[in-house]
């Protein structure tokens, strides 16, 4: 970053706000100041008298420049409680150039002295002090210049007229011209450095500000979004218990329906009056399956699913769910087989109960198949648990689970198909669909070689089923 052009803007030309910081800084300051140049007092009557100047005469210029000093101390404090800039730009002139003078002024007091210093000697001190106090008037320029240029005008015109000594007067003028652009440039060098480090003060103090309120706007952006979350969660919580409340409630009177119409089924009826009765039954079970999928989808589109996996043989699961619905496959005139499998796996039953239970409740019920296939098969990256019919298929080629999720939701497979999907994903598996118009479809479980049971990893997997309970 170029900070060239700006610096040597900051010394040219001050903005308001700079001066007065640096009139804030002389006035707060100005105690300390004041003591300073009281210690230059004290220590420049002793050189005086040592180069020769009447004792009683240096106490007099010590006691007239602490008088001098204490009251730009309190002109300082003043100062400090006025905020016009105007106001304290004076008072910082006046304060720098009082004091500048309050130093010089023992040049008066050994002139109208009994005995008198040493004048070139004690031109020499004065000068040698108002170096010195180069760094206690370094804050503006003015001032700085007028209290710098009056010492050397004193001690010119003191050698000149009121010297002790003869000396060579364009000697002596350029020797303090010499003393004063050497004191100038040191005050110059002060005041520039001072400058650069109030700009980076007020830059900072800028970036600091920003910071702050960008903090408070992302504080209040963030409580924001927590309240808009907490707000959509409440909502959905409260969504799913009406849900779930208006499947209770609906249930009750389906299964009542479902019921009388299979005691009604029970007694003699004629063809059409059997046959309006099985659809009717029909019906009503179709409404309480649709109940129990928009009932079970809202349960877990808003819940964490609790997963509790076991050792668990998957040939017994799939023989279980295919005794469950041999007699519904029967009665749909669909073959139902399942083909035995060896495989072991960790998983939670209830869960791949449910998934293998939506699959063949679909097929079953809405695929027109003839046969309807349950088996185990090995890949590579694990094993696949086949759901396979050779009904109706699915209307695309396009056989992805999107679109596939997409069209059974036009036939009303979309929630048991979509809940099988989260269920998967919660057991660590993976569910794939694939199908062909007119030919069929399958439907693959992808379990993960992780958590199939092997002789190799029993032990680990029975230690982690062990972790698992205990939590």
């Amino acid at each position: 970053m170029n900070t060239a052009q700006p610096d040597r803007e900051l010394v040219h030309v001050i903005c308001p706000s700079m001066r007065k910081i640096l009139s804030d800084e002389i006035a707060a300051e100005s105690v300390l100041s004041s003591l300073a140049y009281g210690n230059l007092a004290i220590f420049v009557a002793v050189l005086f008298c040592f180069s020769g100047l009447d004792p009683t005469a240096a106490i007099s210029y010590v006691v007239f420049t602490f008088v001098i000093l204490l009251t730009t101390a309190f002109v300082g404090y003043v100062c400090r409680q006025n905020t016009e800039i105007q106001f304290c730009y004076v008072a910082v002139l006046s304060i720098v150039f009082v004091n500048e003078l309050a130093l010089v002024s023992i040049l008066a007091f050994d002139i109208t002295a009994d005995n008198r210093a040493d004048s070139v000697l004690g031109v020499a001190i004065i000068v040698s002090a108002s170096f010195i106090s180069v760094h206690l008037c370094a804050r503006h320029t003015v001032p700085m210049l007028l209290s710098k240029v009056s010492v050397i005008t004193a001690c010119s015109v003191f050698l000149i007229f009121c010297s002790t000594q003869k000396v060579s007067n364009s000697e002596v003028l350029a020797s303090l011209m010499v003393a004063l652009l050497i004191m100038l440039s040191i005050g110059y060098w002060i005041l520039f450095r001072r400058r650069q480090e109030i700009h980076l003060q007020v830059q900072l103090q800028k970036m600091n500000d920003l910071s702050d309120r960008q903090n408070a706007e992302l504080v209040d952006a963030l409580k924001e979004k927590d309240y808009s979350q907490q707000r959509l969660q409440d909502e959905s919580e409260l969504r799913q218990k009406l849900i779930s409340h208006i499947g209770h409630d609906l249930r009750q009177p389906i299964s009542a329906a479902g019921y009388m119409l299979m005691e009604m089924g029970k007694q003699e009826h004629n063809q059409k009056q059997a046959l309006l009765i099985d659809d009717t039954r029909e019906c009503v079970q179709s409404a309480g399956r649709m109940i129990e999928n928009i009932v079970q989808f809202t349960h877990y589109d808003n819940l964490e699913i609790d997963v509790r996996p076991e050792i668990i043989s998957l040939n017994e699961i799939l023989q279980s769910i295919c005794r469950e619905y041999s007699v519904s496959a029967c009665q749909a005139h669909c073959r139902m087989r399942c083909v035995e499998t060896s495989i072991t796996v960790l998983l939670d039953p209830d869960l791949l109960k449910r998934i293998i239970r939506n699959l063949t409740i679909n097929v079953i019920n809405h695929s027109d198949a003839t046969k309807l296939l349950l088996g185990v098969r090995r890949t590579v990256a694990g094993i696949e648990v086949w759901v396979a019919d050779n009904g109706c298929g699915l209307q695309s080629s396009d056989n992805t689970r999107d679109s596939a999720r997409e069209r059974q939701s036009q036939t009303g497979l979309g929630l048991g198909m979509k809940i099988s999907k989260q269920l998967a994903e919660a057991c660590g598996a993976q569910l794939k669909f694939h199908s062909r118009q007119g030919e069929g479809t399958v439907c693959k479980l992808a379990i993960p070689h992780l958590l199939i049971v092997t002789p190799d990893n029993t032990t680990e997997l029975a230690d982690k089923n062990k972790d698992i309970a205990l939590s």
